[in-house]
């Protein structure tokens, strides 16, 4: 509310100039009507000295911030002189301030009946009329005030505001240009209006807007900028070119014109000019970074599309580097690049490097992370956890790479503190790292006999997915070693058979649940199918065919492959050399 912040002490001053002015003709005249003023009452000069003080004292309390206390005599003032338009402005403009829009308009409207003529009146309840949603009210004051002073153009874009907030776009743009005759086309009431057309559809005024300023300032290049993406939309690509061609007369070095260039040619199918704007685009080192970023990351997209396209972007992120060698962000991206080529040595040393740029750039050191990872470094792996968790000592992903190099190397009462600072860290905002942190500590559990845990986080990870197949076969034939809950394991891992037949592992893992639960049968079918269908079998399923074949009583057949699973097992198990020697199966001793 820009008018009403200075309105108080103008209004004082022009309220002591007007009873001033009132008691110079009182003196000669009583009941004087003055134009565009109420009608001025003849006073005792003791009850008008009152009424003054009275209202110097409401403006100092209102000035002063004390609003209670102005109202309060602002009401004691109208009492005494029910015609003091000041005193109901200002009640109304305190009204606002509490936001009782509904009650200012009362006061409001008063002082303005007192002083119909009264510029500031007829904008503060212009204002309220506004805040009530009483539009067409307001458009009729600012209508009013902007023919009543065509100087001020306030009025006039007030005027079209209304029409604006009112949703009457049509009635707005006409308001603009009843302005623009006054002033001149310009780029304010241009921009304003273009926006406007652009929101109702009338795309053909708003390309007329925007050539009318474009003629006005000929060498303004957001104009031909804006122009020309409008027909490129509009697929309309020779009228945008002829917009991009002005713009490299006017200014040749412009950051921006290589990238739209690009585009363009890249929409006609014209790739090689494409890569070659482009790559102007990226040199340029008056092209801000972030726009090159952007750019490159929608061209990353499309690099596994073909071998050219691959090159060529290779080509755009080192001209990138080249122009930005100190950013962090463009090196990743590189990284980023080399990563999805697979080139998984090239990619970590590009992380490394950024690094060595800037250490507290946290995605760059997941991502690293993740490269090491994939290449199987268990050593660097750790190496740089122990980094990254000193600075980023909240992330939890960090916690979980020491904690499988921990797993790979058996050390599992390691593993255990690290995947639950993972769980603690994570609070469920990643479902994938939770469920690789519960299949470590399910894992460990076992590895270390503690059944029971393992159990427990074996079930929250199949609440967590039951879909998670790894985790399915791991419990059931935990399950099965333990002779425990044998139905249960029976029911989950034939239900992941039926979906995967033709998984070995998990054959191997039904089989040996139906063994353990005496129903050698069974059991013996399932191998029996797998082995006559695959010549590539682990120790591990070989054996287990062994043990189901003694105990359906042909122990030569379990003897042969008993003899397959040691030549396939450089260390093979005291029990089988046992078993082989005594010709006899020989049960596992549970864990």
């Amino acid at each position: 509310m820009r008018y009403i912040r200075t309105s108080s002490v103008v209004l004082a001053v022009f309220f002591l100039l007007f009873t001033s002015a009132y008691s110079v003709v009182a003196k000669n005249k009583k009941n004087v009507a003055i134009p565009s003023v109420q009608t001025l009452l003849v006073r005792p000069q003791a009850e008008q000295l009152e009424i003054d003080a009275l209202y110097m004292d409401a403006l100092k309390q209102s000035l002063i911030g004390n609003e209670e206390a102005a109202l309060d005599l602002y009401f004691k003032l109208i009492d005494k002189d029910p015609n003091h338009s000041v005193a109901y402005y200002e009640i109304a403009r305190l009204q606002i301030q509490k936001k009782k829009y509904k009650e200012a308009i009362v006061f409001a409207e008063k002082a303005l009946r007192l002083l119909p003529d009264n510029p500031y009146y007829q904008l503060l309840l212009a204002e309220i009329y506004k805040f009530n949603g009483m539009y067409t009210k307001a458009i009729e004051l600012y209508e009013n005030l902007s023919k009543r002073y065509p100087s001020n153009l306030e009025y006039t874009y007030e005027w079209a505001n209304a029409y604006v907030y009112q949703g009457d776009i049509k009635n707005a743009i006409h308001v603009y240009d009843l302005l623009e005759k006054r002033v001149g086309v310009n780029d304010e009431t241009g921009m304003l209006k273009y926006k406007m057309y652009k929101g109702i559809n009338d795309t053909k005024s708003a390309i007329a807007e925007i050539e009318a300023l474009s003629k006005q300032y000929p060498r303004e290049i957001k104009y031909l900028e804006i122009l020309a993406e409008i027909y490129m939309s509009q697929k309309e690509y020779k009228q945008a070119l002829t917009y991009y061609q002005k713009i490299l007369q006017i200014n040749p070095d412009d950051p921006y014109i290589n990238i739209s260039l690009s585009d363009y040619y890249r929409k006609i199918n014209e790739y090689a000019q494409a890569f070659s704007y482009l790559a102007k685009g990226i040199e340029n080192p008056n092209l801000d970074f972030q726009t090159k970023w952007n750019v490159l990351s929608v061209y990353a997209q499309y690099i596994d599309l073909s071998k050219d396209l691959k090159v060529k972007a290779e080509e755009l992120f080192k001209l990138m580097i080249k122009a930005h060698p100190k950013e962090v962000t463009a090196h990743h991206l590189y990284g980023r690049f080399l990563l999805r080529q697979e080139r998984y040595k090239e990619a970590s040393d590009v992380f490394s490097y950024s690094l060595s740029l800037d250490s507290s750039m946290y995605p760059v050191w997941e991502t690293l992370l993740i490269t090491e990872h994939i290449l199987g470094d268990t050593a660097q792996l750790e190496a740089i956890s122990k980094r990254a968790v000193q600075l980023f000592p909240e992330q939890a992903v960090l916690y979980f790479y020491p904690a499988f190099v921990n797993y790979q190397r058996a050390q599992y009462d390691s593993v255990i503190p690290l995947a639950e600072k993972v769980l603690s860290l994570n609070q469920g905002s990643s479902q994938s790292l939770e469920a690789e942190a519960l299949l470590l500590l399910a894992d460990s559990y076992y590895q270390i006999k503690n059944y029971d845990r393992s159990f427990q986080y074996f079930n929250t990870l199949i609440r967590l997915d039951s879909t998670n197949k790894y985790v399915i076969n791991n419990y059931a034939y935990y399950l099965s070693l333990q002779k425990k809950d044998l139905d249960k394991a029976q029911h989950l891992i034939q239900k992941l058979c039926e979906k995967e037949p033709e998984n070995a592992t998990f054959l191997d893992t039904y089989a040996w649940v139906l063994f353990q639960n005496d129903k050698y049968q069974e059991a013996a079918k399932i191998l029996k199918k797998l082995i006559e269908k695959s010549t590539e079998l682990d120790a591990t399923i070989l054996e287990h065919y062994g043990d189901i074949l003694f105990k359906i009583g042909n122990k030569d057949g379990a003897l042969d492959y008993w003899q397959k699973a040691k030549t396939k097992n450089s260390k093979p198990s005291s029990i089988l050399e046992e078993k082989i020697k005594t010709k006899n199966w020989i049960e596992t001793p549970l864990n």
